[in-house]
């Protein structure tokens, strides 16, 4: 949502129906809370659904309080794919990891990374461990260091998360780069043929979704709905050009 311009803010009723989570701010402390759905989208290849997650919980106490929260394992697999999809320019989702791997360090054993390999989440993962394991020195087994180190594109991913990290930017997506040059970058984080299609697939589909904008300049019929689909990219070549292809 952030990074759309005002006249393309979906509206609560896309939000709902594609998004995955809403983001609401205190009025007057600014305190953020994000009101989860989805746990990240089309991008999260968790091997559970939010149902499944909620159902195995485990509790744990805060402040005085029990709160409910993911089992460790899925905790994990959950901190590194969000990192990944958010290309860690944040250090403290790097802490995180350091921080669990560190109380748990028997949770990274080989049935754990055959889950996570099986899921297509293994990149995603082995980037969050090696991130952690540089950053914090976060144990990690031998044989996992050196499945990360084989890969030479994580090896590349994690070279451009330290660059970004190092680099200071007033401007968080500038800081990734363009928009298009972070979807070159997810796409990279996905092993899988399957997985990189199917987020070409959801990238596609966002770009062709019509916007509050698109159904304001072209007032059609609701039964005639479904040409915005059709009108929808003639639209932005015509607005933006060169411009909505640097925004795919």
């Amino acid at each position: 949502i952030t990074e759309c311009s005002p006249e393309n803010q979906p509206s609560e009723t896309e939000i709902l129906q594609y998004g995955h989570a809403l983001h609401v701010e205190h009025e007057t402390s600014h305190a953020l809370v994000d009101l989860h759905w989805r746990l990240g989208g089309s991008f999260s290849p968790l091997p559970l659904t939010f149902e499944e997650l909620w159902q195995q919980h485990q509790s744990m106490p805060l402040l005085g309080a029990s709160v409910k929260t993911f089992q460790t394992e899925d905790l994990l697999i959950y901190l590194c794919v969000h990192g990944a999809k958010h290309f860690w320019y944040k250090l403290g989702w790097i802490c995180d990891i350091a921080t669990l791997v560190r109380s748990q360090p028997s949770l990274l054993n080989d049935a754990f990374m055959a889950r996570v390999k099986a899921c297509g989440a293994e990149r995603m993962v082995l980037l969050g461990l090696l991130a952690a394991k540089q950053y914090f020195g976060a144990p990690l087994p031998e044989v996992i260091w050196l499945r990360a180190k084989s890969d030479s594109t994580v090896v590349f991913l994690l070279e451009e998360v330290n660059q970004r990290l190092l680099t200071p930017s007033p401007d968080t997506h500038e800081h990734i780069g363009p928009r298009l040059y972070r979807r070159y970058l997810q796409l990279r984080m996905r092993e899988r043929f399957r997985d990189q299609a199917s987020l070409w697939l959801a990238i596609i589909s966002s770009i062709l979704r019509p916007t509050k904008r698109d159904r304001e300049v072209l007032r059609l019929p609701s039964w005639a709905s479904c040409l915005y689909y059709l009108v929808r990219p003639v639209h932005c070549i015509q607005r933006y050009g060169w411009r909505f292809l640097q925004n795919l």
